[in-house]
Parts: structure tokens; sequence; C-alpha cells
């Protein structure tokens, strides 16, 4: 990419990791931000996105994943400024199924699960780099509530990305890879109630941030520029 100012505008793209309970809008983002938008879908749940009135292109992954490949090219592809993956924990699951039909006793093995996480931090970090062809990106995943260990051996409860593994070390140095980590949940007030809005204040459960406009939440349609919405 060469040299660039650190105050340059526009050099890049953002990237984000957007969890939350099923039907709070996780998968939709993809309709409602400006710009074409190419969603992978590993997870079927795409076709809510038939009742939405923004067109979006989605390449539907096989259950093997044989076609992942080609969909990261085609997202690298000038026709889109937005790229949506759809969904981590969906992704972590077929990998599991990979492995473990590859394997001679179709149990997973600690090696099996070894590759697993090395794919699943290979493929975190394609989607990061996408953000530097000036596109903008966004991971989704469930959420699960944890008592995960810390660093300093101490335990605490969280509510976090859905990935099996529930290894928060693993978790974390997945969502260190992404400028925004948001959950979505729903307006509070008489006037957004049944909106959904982009929660990212960190808290003692929720590991949450916005490291490019420090924002504590958004609509999804703003989700990649600095504008909040109201709340």
């Amino acid at each position: 990419m060469g040299i660039v100012s650190s105050k340059a505008q526009g050099v890049q793209g953002t990237s984000a990791i957007i969890y939350g309970l099923p039907g709070t809008g996780k998968t939709t983002i993809a309709a409602k931000i400006p710009g074409n938008t190419l969603l992978i879908a590993l997870d079927p749940g795409f076709s809510v996105l038939e009742k939405e009135e923004k067109e979006v292109d989605v390449f539907a992954i096989k259950p093997d994943m044989s076609d992942l490949a080609e969909a990261m090219e085609e997202a690298k592809g000038a026709k889109y400024q937005n790229v949506g993956f759809d969904s981590l924990t969906e992704f972590e699951q077929l990998l599991m199924n990979f492995y473990s039909n590859k394997s001679k006793t179709e149990m997973m093995q600690q090696g099996d699960y070894l590759k697993c996480y090395q794919k699943l931090f290979q493929y975190a970090q394609l989607l990061r780099n996408i953000q530097f062809e000036n596109k903008n990106v966004f991971v989704t995943a469930l959420e699960v509530d944890a008592v995960m260990k810390q660093s300093d051996n101490s335990m605490k409860s969280l509510t976090i990305p859905y990935l099996k593994a529930k290894q928060y070390q693993i978790i974390k140095q997945i969502m260190g890879y992404f400028d925004i980590i948001g959950r979505t949940t729903w307006g509070k007030t008489e006037e957004t109630q049944g909106k959904v809005f982009i929660n990212m204040r960190a808290s003692e459960q929720y590991p949450l941030k916005d490291r490019k406009w420090n924002r504590a939440y958004c609509t999804p349609e703003d989700l990649f520029n600095n504008n909040k919405g109201e709340k």
C-alpha cells in the first residue's frame, strides 16, 4: 500500500464484528448500510433480506466451503463498497464439520481443533485486510454468556461472540483485528421501540469498542460513518 499520512481520510475502510441474539438485525445490516454490498453467507438465514428495500448481492457458501476462496476474491472487486461475512459462528461449525469428516474416527482430535482455529484466524485477518482496499467489512456472530478465564487466571462473566471454543484468548485475538466490536440491541425509548441499534459502549460484561470514532452506539445505517442516530 505504501506510505500514507496518519491524517489521511478515506485511505481505508472500516472493519466491524457485530454480534447479538438471533433476530436482532445482524444480517439485515447488509441492506441498511449505504453503497453496494456483497454478503458472503455461510448461514442460511440470509432469506430475511428479501423483505428489505435495498438489493444485496449474496454469495451463498456451499456446506463443504469449496467456493469460499472464490467468494473472498469476489469481495475484492471494484463493484462493492461493503463486504459482509455471515457468520463467524456458522463458519466455526462448518470448519468443525469439515475436520471431523476428514478424521478416521469421525471425531475432532486435538490437531483438528488447532487447524480449525488457525483457519478462523486466517479468515479473520483476510476479512480485516479487505478494508485496506478502501472497503467496509462487517462480520456477524451469535452471542453467548460465558464465564471466561482471564490472563491473570481470574474468572469473569462476559457476553461475547459465540464460538464453541469458549477460550477468551482466541475470541479476544479475533476481536482485536477489527475497528468496531458492536452488539445489536433494541431501542429503549417510546420513539425508538422496535428499531435496531448497535451498542459499542464497553462494560464489565460486554467487551465492545469503537476505536475509530469512539461512539457509544449507532444505527445500522451509520455503522460505517461518524453518525449516531437517536436511541
